[in-house]
């Protein structure tokens, strides 16, 4: 019994570490600009403000729904978390997930790129889904990725008709990080896993992407027409 508590106890404590590594980055998206404007605060115009009270904003707001998102882990063990599906620009989706990592990205002298093959593509997808995944990805990429090296995040289409239509798309995220070993690699979708290594003190966290585990599936229905 007494081992069984221990062992609760080690969880516990694992868990809670595993949630604090995962409010750093947006903390530090929230701060790295709350700092740059203390500090040219004289000099700075009103545009430039502007831009960077909207990415603390948006920040602050991803804090909150990571919150939502612990909450919500009891409705995705009892497969009742349903899809909030939306037609929208996938392109300026993700961008603006992308512009949101522009300070860390110049804090961390990291070189961060997004390539679309496409700035007009409205499709259905579920908006909160897909910024937890990418969110995830990227936050993980920021983490192992030294400085001078580089990330990048592509959005391909993919046709498998003979109208060239767009099918469906693909979303890459490639870094020059450490990588994962192959012994790892089948543990990627386990809610909050963490791997046990010291060449990764700052081990992957959150549910990010546990939610392409289950039956989630996020295109349909493409149209890249401008």
């Amino acid at each position: 019994m007494s081992n069984q508590l221990h062992e609760a106890d080690i969880k516990k404590i694992k868990f809670l570490t595993n949630i604090s590594h995962e409010f750093r980055t947006p903390l530090s998206l929230i701060f790295s600009p709350l700092e740059k404007s203390l500090r040219e605060f004289k000099q700075i115009d009103q545009d430039k403000l502007y831009e960077r009270l909207k990415l603390m904003y948006r920040n602050t707001m991803r804090l909150l729904r990571l919150i939502n998102e612990f909450l919500d882990i009891s409705k995705i063990e009892d497969g009742l978390l349903k899809m909030n599906v939306g037609r929208g620009n996938i392109h300026s989706f993700i961008y603006g997930i992308i512009d949101a990592y522009s300070y860390l990205s110049e804090q961390k002298n990291i070189h961060f790129r997004y390539i679309s093959e496409m700035e007009h593509v409205n499709c259905f997808f579920d908006s909160d889904k897909v910024d937890k995944i990418l969110n995830n990805l990227l936050s993980n990429a920021f983490k192992y990725t030294p400085p001078e090296g580089d990330i990048i995040v592509r959005l391909k289409a993919f046709s498998i008709n003979e109208n060239n239509e767009t099918d469906y798309l693909q979303i890459c995220v490639e870094d020059t990080g450490i990588g994962i070993k192959e012994e790892f690699k089948n543990k990627i979708f386990e809610r909050f896993y963490q791997i046990d290594s010291n060449e990764m003190q700052a081990s992957s966290t959150g549910i990010g992407l546990a939610l392409l585990g289950t039956d989630f599936y996020l295109w349909g229905n493409c149209d890249n027409g401008k």
